[in-house]
């Protein structure tokens, strides 16, 4: 009897205590480095084979490897649009040097930044919003849903490098290209071997 009524009066608090009017559900969003401010927003940017890319002159580098990513990853191919594009990437000479504001809304993606290079770490940001499959080339759905986000960002420390010793140890050409492109990836600026 005794072990009866512990039983009941413990599952009866279990279910008072697992009640809850509102269910509270966090979405992760890991971006390395962590980047200064990052706003979630409920939905996603669906991109797919209509999807256009426009970007502003002395951004074409950073547009065409993103282009370049998505077509290799997924095999979507995104044509070169006008000014009101999918995917935009535009120049703000008044953010810093490597300075860039990554927003993600339903209806486009809007890559703000005062230079080649800040767009290239907003496209890195992009990368890691992006499904992981495509950075295998293993991506077979014809849309890559990105979750809805606005990102600002700057580093903190101008040189951010990685070290490589190849004087003890012999690596094949092919496996310092992957490095050099996992240390894109994490916004490294520097390589020295």
């Amino acid at each position: 009897m005794r072990t009866n009524l512990i039983f009941i009066a413990s599952l009866f608090q279990i279910l008072i205590l697992s009640c809850s009017d509102k269910v509270e559900m966090v979405e992760k969003i890991a971006i390395i480095p962590a980047p200064d401010q990052l706003v979630l927003s409920e939905g996603s940017f669906m991109l797919n084979g209509n999807s256009k890319v426009y970007y502003d002159k002395g951004l074409e580098v950073p547009a065409r490897f993103l282009m370049d990513f998505v077509r290799s990853g997924s095999g979507i191919s995104m044509d070169e649009g006008t000014a009101d594009s999918d995917i935009i990437f535009k120049l703000k000479p008044e953010l810093g040097a490597e300075e860039y504001v990554l927003e993600v809304t339903t209806n486009n993606i809007n890559i703000y930044a005062s230079e080649a290079r800040a767009a290239f770490y907003a496209v890195q940001s992009l990368r890691q919003l992006m499904s992981a499959s495509l950075e295998k080339g293993e991506y077979s759905i014809d849309v890559i849903a990105i979750p809805l986000v606005k990102i600002t960002d700057e580093p903190r420390f101008g040189y951010r490098g990685m070290h490589l010793d190849v004087g003890r140890h012999m690596f094949p050409v092919e496996f310092i290209k992957k490095y050099i492109d996992a240390l894109a990836l994490l916004k490294y600026n520097r390589f020295h071997w």
